[in-house]
């Protein structure tokens, strides 16, 4: 079986875990009346752990963990400063060393499904969540796993549901709190972003620098007008013919559309994990479309002036077209 074929049925199988697992996540902390997370007052590791410093924070952790090797709390510290620092390995170490003093503690098993979300096993973190789940249903981490997972098998309603949960049992830990500002309005997005960068919260300079410039770009959309999105048609339903895409003469590779780009028919391959429409250099060229940077550098003293576009063309050297959308900036000829 090939490599794509054995990741998408993989990807089918975590889905299955995942809405099976979690069809009743959301309910259980309410359902039992979880308390809210408290926090003392940060140790020298979670301050190293906070500002970045996650060759310090793994010191500190496993210096402090010497003394007490059954700590839950030091132990998810030492395994988050780990994974900030890439090392996943290391990570899945600490968490079985920890889980084969202690199998049945909630917190250890979020922990390993973490790692195991880190080490691109969703159907197994799925599993672990689920355990995690059964053991304590008020453990904020594991709502903000399950999250993740609903988010990585596009089931966006369970994942907001999910994080507003861990959000209710924990306002505190930061990447509980960034999950949560990600599902606000827009308005109040950026006043809860601002707050939050205001003091260091674990990313590096270039995630900071990231969440910055994305805070920039919020701000301008957030005082612009609003933009209302509205039916053009009274067409209450449609339907559109999928195309086979063959890998031979008997297998599916993928389904697809035919389409016409400038008035060439064109067959495009449905990829739902993309986003944007990339096409291949021969097709693009019997639609007669030019490459964006080829535009942007031609003659300057064309009138070119940048013109945002819902949606754009992008050249893709691959052979099979991609039906993928993006929002970019598109270079258009005036005149």
């Amino acid at each position: 079986m090939r490599c794509m074929s054995v990741w998408k049925v993989c990807r089918i199988a975590a889905a299955v875990v995942v809405c099976v697992a979690f069809g009743y996540s959301a309910q259980a902390a309410h359902a039992v009346g979880c308390q809210v997370a408290h926090h003392g007052p940060p140790s020298d590791a979670d301050k190293a752990l906070a500002t970045a410093d996650y060759a310090k924070a793994e010191d500190l952790y496993r210096k402090a963990l010497a003394a007490s090797p059954t700590n839950a709390d030091l132990t998810a510290g030492l395994v988050h400063a780990l994974l900030r620092d890439q090392k996943v390995n290391d990570a899945a170490a600490a968490v079985s060393g920890a889980l084969t003093a202690a199998a049945n503690q909630a917190v250890l098993l979020t922990l390993r499904g973490e790692v195991e979300y880190r080490q691109g096993e969703p159907w197994a973190a799925a599993q672990t969540a689920t355990a995690s789940l059964k053991l304590d249903p008020c453990n904020p981490r594991t709502y903000l796993l399950i999250a993740r997972l609903d988010t990585l098998n596009s089931l966006y309603a369970a994942a907001r549901t999910n994080i507003e949960s861990a959000h209710k049992l924990d306002t505190d830990d930061p990447e509980i709190r960034f999950g949560w500002i990600m599902t606000l309005p827009m308005k109040q997005r950026v006043t809860e972003l601002e707050a939050y960068l205001a003091e260091p919260r674990g990313e590096d300079a270039d995630e900071t620098r990231q969440l910055k410039q994305s805070l920039e770009r919020w701000k301008k959309i957030a005082a612009g007008p609003a933009k209302q999105c509205h039916i053009v048609s009274p067409t209450t339903a449609t339907q559109i013919p999928f195309v086979y895409l063959m890998r031979d003469g008997t297998h599916v590779e993928a389904f697809g559309l035919d389409v016409k780009l400038n008035n060439r028919s064109s067959r495009l391959e449905i990829d739902t994990g993309a986003g944007g429409i990339v096409v291949s250099g021969a097709v693009a060229k019997r639609a007669g479309l030019t490459s964006l940077a080829v535009l942007a550098t031609r003659d300057s003293r064309r009138d070119i002036s940048p013109t945002p576009t819902r949606s754009r063309l992008a050249v893709s050297s691959s052979k099979t077209a991609r039906c993928r959308w993006t929002s970019r900036w598109a270079w258009t000829w005036k005149g």
